[in-house]
């Protein structure tokens, strides 16, 4: 009897130590990359579209954030993230146009973002890039009344 309940420890305790160690490096990875915004489903929910922040890196520009495509029942994220896209956005929006396409929208605030894979495993993946543009001043004519007022630059 004592033997058995030996024999159950010394497989449970190592069992556990690695249940343990994969629950600690899922809980480091959620939380160095926190969701930047609600997962998107597809239409089928076989997969699922995740806006991460993505930590500080002297590879990436400051604030960049990644897009990582799972399967609907991949729980552990941390074992084979799949990072499909990165890039510092101000905003980053990610939409299912069917059931495998996937387009990503990033309101470019600096650097280059980057399509880092264009299809995971049949899910193909667009990336669409909106630039800011700044306003031009306005010499001659009136400022807008649809924006605030300011001062007029010189023009001469």
């Amino acid at each position: 009897m004592k033997l058995r309940k030996i024999l159950l420890l010394v497989l449970l305790v190592p069992l556990l130590l690695v249940l343990l160690a994969l629950l600690l490096r899922e809980l480091a990875w959620r939380h160095s990359h926190p969701l930047a915004r609600p997962a998107a489903a597809a239409p089928d929910a076989a997969f699922v579209a995740e806006v991460r922040s993505l930590p500080e890196s002297p590879l990436l520009a400051p604030r960049s954030s990644g897009v990582f495509v799972r399967k609907r029942w991949a729980l552990l994220r941390s074992l084979d993230p799949q990072l499909v896209f990165v890039g510092a956005c101000d905003a980053v929006d990610t939409r299912w146009m069917s059931r495998r396409r996937l387009v990503i929208e990033c309101l470019l605030r600096s650097g280059e973002p980057r399509l880092l894979q264009a299809l995971v495993e049949d899910v193909v993946i667009e990336l669409v890039i909106q630039p800011h543009f700044a306003l031009a001043p306005v010499c001659s004519g009136t400022w807008p009344a649809s924006l605030p007022p300011r001062t007029a630059p010189s023009c001469s």
